[in-house]
């Protein structure tokens, strides 16, 4: 099971973990946006919002001009972001070369639409909400995510049978209110939080319900085209940060039952810890797993915990990382909780 490796690398879902937080399903493994519901935008959009959701951040990228537009977008590529919006839609086809799903941040206006579509953009961002140009953007195929300031206009947006909007500042306490109150007034509707400037912001939308990403302008901020750099190592933290990786436990194999308990006991008299029992194996508090029988790993495995789960697998497999499908496991919701690297680190998998 473990090949000639040591331990496995298990990756685990805080919440399926003792230590978990309360973190925002709509990041598990179950489908959010049915193909089966068309309301206006229809399938594409519903398979563009995936994407998004699966990214989790935006890079917003702010400049006006092209050429310094492109240079951010490669710079957040390399720092791991796939999805970015603009502002000029003039840089969209340049970026979406790159292989980033690029959105056009677009005035309410038919004009700017057809730029934008003629620019090849993925998908189009508005301020507001009107209806005639939202089925203009639907008969061209093109989906659009309106912009929300209040309850009403996310009834609007609702009722037409979109399935996300964007949430503009309002000041923070006042954004995430409107946000928790429209999560529990309209369950379908997804919701995307703009211009987020700190990362500590963007662990906290990220967590509130029906938030399936957050559109960060630091990393696109205009001043960070002269250093690019910057910009990438912005986005690898930012990222970092959303996925709060964390040791969750070390897990250690036995040949049976009474090795395991024994050694579970001594660890738990050693550091304090309570011990309790499950079906495959002995736990010592939230730090050891004495696992009854041989598992994946040849002595045994390594859990590294994470905020988000799907996209903790989407981020590492665009790293070259590959996983153990087999050891997929999920709970009765549908969401993963947990699976294992398929190959060794320094004698650990």
């Amino acid at each position: 099971k473990g090949g000639n490796s040591i331990a496995a690398f298990q990756l685990a879902d805080k919440v399926s973990t003792p230590k978990g937080v309360g973190v925002n399903r709509n990041t598990g493994g179950s489908v959010l946006f049915s193909t089966d519901i068309i309301g206006i935008g229809g399938i594409h959009t519903n398979k563009i919002l995936e994407k998004i959701k699966i990214s989790g951040i935006i890079a917003d990228i702010q400049p006006q001009e092209p050429e310094k537009a492109v240079l951010l977008a490669q710079a957040v590529q390399v720092g791991g972001l796939s999805v970015c919006i603009v502002r000029q839609d003039s840089a969209a086809e340049q970026i979406r070369r790159t292989g980033v799903l690029t959105g056009v941040l677009c005035a309410a206006d038919r004009a700017h639409i057809d730029r934008a579509a003629a620019s090849g953009a993925d998908f189009i961002i508005t301020s507001g909400f009107d209806r005639t140009l939202a089925e203009y953007c639907a008969s061209k195929q093109l989906p659009l995510i309106p912009g929300a300031n209040n309850m009403e206009d996310l009834a609007e947006i609702s009722e037409a049978g979109i399935a996300a909007a964007t949430i503009f500042p309002r000041g923070g306490s006042q954004t995430r209110e409107l946000i928790r109150q429209a999560g529990t007034r309209f369950p379908d509707l997804c919701f995307i939080p703009m211009e987020i400037q700190q990362e500590e912001q963007l662990e906290e939308y990220l967590l509130l319900p029906g938030v399936i990403a957050c559109a960060y302008s630091r990393v696109g901020a205009i001043e960070l085209a002269e250093t690019p750099s910057l910009a990438a190592e912005y986005t690898k933290s930012a990222i970092n940060r959303m996925l709060g990786f964390e040791i969750g436990h070390v897990g250690i194999n036995f040949d049976d039952d009474v090795e395991a308990r024994k050694t579970a006991a001594y660890l738990s008299g050693i550091f304090g810890l309570p011990l309790f029992e499950g079906k495959p194996s002995y736990f010592v508090g939230t730090v050891f797993e004495c696992v009854k029988a041989p598992y994946w790993g040849r002595n045994g495995h390594v859990a590294i915990r994470t905020s988000h789960i799907e996209r903790a697998v989407e981020y590492l497999c665009a790293r070259g990382i590959k996983f153990n499908e087999s050891s997929r496991q999920y709970d009765d919701r549908g969401h993963m909780r947990t699976i294992y690297f398929a190959d060794d680190i320094a004698d650990f998998v």
